[in-house]
């Protein structure tokens, strides 16, 4: 029975460890804001005044402080706002 327990505890440990992906550089793991963050195609994004947030986290990959999503860039993943490629209609 503690075999049993043990391997359960191991296979779920092992399970979240793998399965949260790795974010891109200068970003990292947590929870989506209900409002947009900023990117390159949006600086500042607006979020409705009749939208409602709930608490439920929902993982994402979040920019460090000073980066903004870029996506506009074929590479995407976060960068400095003064590092954003030219926007092309």
């Amino acid at each position: 029975m503690k075999n049993t327990l043990a391997l359960c505890i191991l296979v779920t440990i092992s399970v979240l460890v793998f399965a949260v992906p790795k974010c891109p550089e200068n970003s990292h793991q947590g929870c989506r804001p209900c409002c947009p963050n900023p990117s390159c195609r949006f600086r500042n994004p607006t979020c409705p005044k009749d939208r409602v947030c709930t608490f439920d986290c929902k993982f994402a990959c979040i920019c460090d402080k000073g980066y903004i999503w870029d996506d506009i860039g074929i590479v995407g993943g976060c960068i400095r706002p003064k590092d954003c490629p030219p926007i092309k209609y």
